[in-house]
């Protein structure tokens, strides 16, 4: 599932972000203790996308955390544990990313680089009515 550039909001700082696992019931449990996927969010020119929002699922799709990158671009998210997990990257003005990661025992540096959106701008839009 793809997040709408309504339902992303800028942020100056990243926001604590609580991790979770699955445990088969209904209510999320806080994961603890896994190691973090941290990395910079840029666009095309390469400048760090103030407000992007990172979503981590696992393979079965099941959401364990979320965090907004700071005004530099930066983020920082931790993970259950190792394993595989599918990170995805949006931000207004910008076509979604998702990659699919191996984390292991040890942090995991990884920038996501997000193109820009395509369609016609609004000057090919006014002539269009």
């Amino acid at each position: 599932m793809l997040v709408g550039a309504g339902a992303l909001r800028k942020a100056t700082e990243a926001e604590p972000q609580t991790p979770y696992a699955s445990t088969g019931s209904a209510a999320p449990v806080p994961a603890t203790g896994g190691p973090s996927i941290a990395g910079q969010v840029r666009d095309a020119e390469g400048t760090g996308v103030d407000g992007a929002t990172l979503t981590l699922t696992s393979l079965t799709g099941h959401q364990l955390g979320r965090t907004v990158t700071r005004s530099d671009g930066r983020y920082s998210m931790p993970t259950p544990d190792s394993g595989s997990y599918v990170l995805t990257a949006a931000a207004d003005g910008h076509q979604p990313r998702a990659a699919t990661l191996e984390v292991g025992e040890e942090p995991l540096a990884y920038d996501v680089l997000l193109a820009g959106t395509s369609g016609p701008d609004d000057e090919d839009l006014s002539r269009a009515r």
